[in-house]
């Protein structure tokens, strides 16, 4: 192994080096930035590609970059820091940054290092925009890395999660069959629907473009960065600083920051994961070490191979250097509870990992959606703009983006990582430490939540008092005495609501109390022959039970002939076994609607299958729809237009017909031709585009464990009785069609004389000694 003293010590070469930064005002570029001006002070000086943005020039943003509190430990150790940062204008997403001539010649003739970490990380960008930032800027280095005269190294800064189609990634670039070259030849032609629709394939093997166009990236530098001093660094989820220059500092709401701030602000309350998998975070004062000591390492190293050195940058699950997804959000809990945002004092922080679906959404929307919903119903009433649905809906969307990588396992190599370290003298090691083994992740975490508080938030630190609490809760309690009093004034003056509060409230006891003693009266009479009459609901109860009763006979209406007396109290049809519970149920539904006892409906359908479409059917359609209409109102829709509109989909022996216009009158009991060719099957419509809400409830049932042995027909024997009536419909069709005779027409000699005497226009053929006309044969078939 090479001596940790040979290639001496990084401060030392860095001595006179002008560095060049791509991304130097995002969240790691910053940080390399601050570590070179503190760490190498006698550096010369860092150019950083910038743009303006938003009505700031380069100058302003660089006199912006410059005011954070990252820069506030070698601001105290030199003032005049900022006079080594020089700016450039350029952007990423254009050929070659867009550069001028000088400022590229003044690149090309001082620069002895690169440094790539400008890219876009949101990870829903469209396509052809990651490939203009991601691919397209690595493009325009190597070009720059060509013309340079004095390079001694290039870092590009990539991620561990390029090849994630993987379980183990080592340190090495995975050849693909994708040609970065050409993809970035297209992107002039190509408009963005083009891309969005390539786009479609490449998410089936990555996760979003993020991956994607870095994987890109990595291809392009192993094609045409070959014989040049590059390597790549891949950092994984990159969290907030560990120890320098400000433990804790983060000044990017993105990824893991979401997390931990939606947490402690009560916004998050579960996500979809799996708890035992390996979270690899790294701070990102480590990835701003490493990529500094790559830079050296490359450049010092002469037995470096042609193609680039790759180095994985993250807490990797070979060493179990880091924690598991299970433990890593609990520390975070744990840290949020102590830190308090500042009015969310009233609510525990609480996460759950959901490792289904059904528990995931049934958690959000009792601890997610309801509570934003309420809260804007709230805000509405006071007079205010609700907010909290739209946030709701942003952080689902990026908490869903993150999915991918908390409920995968990878196992990130870190050889190359590893021998790094090793060829560090002791002092560097110290200066430069990435070594996440020294990580104590309790205490990194309780700073990260206080960074994400005091930067990112800007919240002041220090813990509420005992007045101030009592203030809040004050506050607090205030806004709900004044919901409660704005409800009631607004009850007292809409007496219309009020009153019809207080006789629904009347009705439904009323009509509970009749119900309950109809009920007595069907199961008195259960046993006996009699067929009780209907009661009259005009005399028996008044108009506001009537109206309740009618509510009643829509629910019955609904499952009268297949779901309720008939298929769950007695089984007539056996499609399946009712529990006693739901026989209860649906006897009351049935009384409820004041239309007769159930044996009473339970006998007269089952004379109606016996005898369908005879003089004993009771009700047989022949006998007059008006008179079904009429007297058994729309519920005998299904004995009346079912047997005359529709088609005879499976037999046509009987009447019975199959429509939609039926199925959508009687609640889906539109489908009476199956019904009654295969009784036994407790569906009707048996597609899913069959509307047919007994089925639906039948199976609601089934799954409640209600009703048992749900009963379907063969579905051989189905298809066979369509197939019968397509063939029936076949043949009645062929009989109407006119077709050409099985012989053609024969003449004899004298038939063709005359014939020829009378016209020319002919066309015969002769055949075994036959002349046969084919004159109309011809006309009908050319």
């Amino acid at each position: 192994m090479t001596s940790n003293n040979e290639h001496g010590s990084i401060n030392e070469f860095f001595n006179g080096k002008s560095v060049f930064i791509t991304g130097g005002t995002g969240f790691v570029g910053k940080q390399i930035i601050e570590k070179l001006l503190r760490s190498c002070s006698d550096i010369r000086c860092i150019y950083i590609l910038i743009r303006s943005k938003r009505g700031a020039n380069i100058n302003i943003r660089i006199d912006q970059l410059c005011s954070s509190p990252l820069f506030d430990k070698i601001r105290s150790l030199n003032p005049n820091f900022q006079s080594k940062l020089i700016p450039i204008n350029g952007d990423l997403t254009k050929v070659n940054f867009d550069l001028t001539h000088e400022d590229e010649q003044l690149i090309v003739d001082n620069c002895h290092v690169i440094i790539n970490s400008g890219a876009s990380v949101r990870f829903t960008v469209p396509l052809k925009e990651a490939i203009k930032s991601n691919v397209l800027s690595v493009q325009s280095i190597i070009n720059l890395c060509k013309k340079m005269k004095q390079l001694q190294s290039c870092v590009h800064i990539s991620t561990a999660y390029v090849h994630c189609y993987r379980t183990d990634i080592d340190e090495i670039i995975y050849p693909t069959n994708e040609n970065p070259s050409v993809l970035l030849d297209t992107l002039e032609f190509f408009n963005e629907k083009i891309f969005d629709h390539f786009s479609k394939r490449v998410l089936a093997k990555f996760p979003n473009t993020y991956t994607y166009t870095k994987s890109l990236a990595e291809q392009l530098i192993l094609q045409e960065g070959k014989d040049l001093p590059i390597a790549i660094v891949r950092p994984s989820i990159i969290g907030a600083a560990w120890k320098e220059p400000i433990e804790g500092w983060i000044d990017c709401n993105s990824g893991v920051t979401n997390v931990l701030v939606t947490t402690g602000k009560r916004l998050l309350r579960t996500i979809m994961s799996n708890s035992i998998v390996d979270h690899p975070m790294i701070p990102v004062d480590t990835v701003a070490n490493m990529t500094i000591v790559i830079s050296w390492f490359t450049a010092v190293n002469q037995n470096l191979s042609s193609n680039p050195t790759v180095y994985n940058c993250c807490s990797g699950t070979k060493t179990k250097t880091c924690l598991n997804l299970q433990d890593f959000l609990q520390t975070i809990i744990t840290e949020q509870k102590a830190i308090q945002y500042e009015n969310y004092q009233f609510i525990e922080p609480h996460l759950k990992i959901s490792t289904n679906r059904v528990s995931y959404y049934s958690r959000r929307f009792i601890g997610e959606i309801l509570p934003a919903y309420l809260m804007d119903f709230f805000a509405f009433v006071t007079f205010r703009s609700g907010k909290m649905i739209k946030l709701d809906k942003k952080i689902n969307n990026l908490i869903r983006s993150m999915e991918p990588f908390s409920q995968n396992q990878w196992i990130f190599s870190n050889k190359n990582s590893e021998n790094l370290l090793n060829q560090m003298n002791h002092f560097d090691k110290q200066e430069f430490n990435f070594d996440t083994k020294q990580l104590n992740w309790s205490s990194y975490l309780r700073n990260y939540s206080i960074g994400t508080k005091k930067y990112l938030l800007k919240e002041p630190l220090h813990q509420l008092s005992r007045r101030s609490t009592r203030k809040t809760k004050i506050r607090y309690w205030f806004s709900i005495i004044l919901f409660l009093l704005i409800t009631l004034i607004v009850q007292r003056r809409i007496k219309m609501i009020n009153q019809l509060l207080q006789r629904l409230l009347r009705i439904c006891f009323r009509f509970f109390i009749k119900t309950m003693a109809f009920v007595v009266n069907q199961l008195e009479t259960c046993d006996t022959l009699y067929i009780p009459k209907p009661l009259d609901i005009s005399k028996e109860l008044s108009f506001r039970d009537s109206s309740l009763a009618i509510e009643f006979q829509s629910i019955e209406e609904r499952e009268i002939d297949t779901l309720n007396l008939v298929k769950l109290v007695q089984r007539t049809h056996r499609a399946y076994e009712a529990t006693a519970p739901l026989r209860f149920l649906l006897l009351l539904f049935a009384a409820g609607s004041v239309q007769g006892s159930g044996q009473w409906w339970v006998r007269g359908h089952r004379t109606h299958h016996r005898y369908v479409v005879t003089d004993l059917d009771p009700y047989s359609a022949h006998k007059g729809v008006l008179r079904l209409v009429i007297i058994h109102h729309s519920t005998f829709c299904v004995n009346s237009l079912a047997h005359y509109l529709g088609d005879a989909t499976f037999d046509d022996k009987h009447s019975p017909r199959d429509h939609l216009f039926t199925a959508l009158l009687t609640f889906g009991e539109g489908y009476h031709n199956f019904h009654h060719e295969f009784p036994s099957n407790y569906r009707n419509g048996i597609k899913w585009f069959h509307y047919n809400t007994t089925k639906l409830f039948i199976r609601l049932f089934g799954k409640l464990h209600l009703a048992n042995h749900l009963k379907q027909f063969p579905t051989n024997e189905i298809e066979k009785g369509r197939y019968e009536m397509e063939r029936k419909k076949l043949n009645q069709f062929k009989e109407k069609l006119i077709w050409p005779k099985s012989n053609l027409p024969i003449i004899s000699f004298k038939e063709y004389q005359i014939l020829a005497k009378k016209t020319n226009d002919r066309i015969l053929i002769l055949i075994a000694g036959f002349i046969h006309n084919l004159t109309h044969f011809i006309d009908a078939h050319p």
